[in-house]
């Protein structure tokens, strides 16, 4: 892919065999640093991310499911998990949902990137949703995700006495979120308004995450 081509492995300047060692090793080390510096259900929750992306993404359904980008939401949505546990030595409301906010937040921003580099996916063969589905169907599904967001997003205040400085801000920063995603159903350059879905979408989560500091 002309996006990748330039890293380290495509360009051979690391080999596939130093790249798996060096990582394993890398991962290795981390499972241990969180047994003895934390906790077992943090640990547990590593080894499940490490399990879903690894085995059940990368090796299985990213070249052969059109739902492997969920999955990989999924497991991208994992890392907080692992440290609300480490913090807390627990899951709650609160945790789940903050793992249903990323997941679903990582949906239209992963389609945004396909759309605007289809040609560079399509040479991969990879049974992306915006590469088998027409583009109507693809921003409604965007847009039903962004919906879910927001619905998330709007939770969380109910679970801390209503925090008015929360709602405002993550509140009107997912509603324009949800707009922009809503208008690309009559915005007829398909791929100029994925940028602006994808842009937004940093600046969301940027926004995002700081109003959950305000909690």
């Amino acid at each position: 892919m002309k996006r990748t081509k330039n890293r380290s492995i495509p360009k051979g300047l690391i080999a596939i065999r130093a790249a798996f060692i060096f990582a394993s090793i890398l991962g290795t080390i981390g499972l241990i640093v969180l047994y003895f510096s934390t906790n077992l259900l943090t640990l547990g929750l590593s080894c499940v991310g490490l399990f879903i992306y690894l085995l059940v993404y990368t090796f299985w359904l990213k070249r052969n499911s059109i739902h492997a980008t969920f999955i990989g939401g999924f497991s991208g949505a994992i890392p907080p998990l692992v440290g609300y546990a480490a913090a807390t030595n627990s899951l709650d409301l609160k945790a789940l949902l903050l793992f249903l906010s990323l997941c679903f937040w990582q949906m239209p921003h992963a389609f945004a990137i396909a759309i605007f580099h289809e040609k560079d996916f399509q040479k991969t063969k990879l049974p992306l949703l915006p590469l088998l589905k027409s583009p109507i169907k693809t921003k409604m599904t965007m847009l039903i995700y962004s919906i879910l967001f927001l619905a998330v997003v709007m939770l969380f205040p109910l679970l801390n006495f209503k925090d008015t400085n929360y709602s405002f801000v993550a509140g009107i920063a997912a509603s324009l979120w949800v707009l922009i995603n809503l208008l690309g159903l009559c915005f007829k350059d398909y791929l100029r308004w994925a940028k602006y879905v994808f842009v937004s979408s940093i600046v969301v989560i940027i926004v995002f995450n700081f109003a959950i500091i305000m909690l």
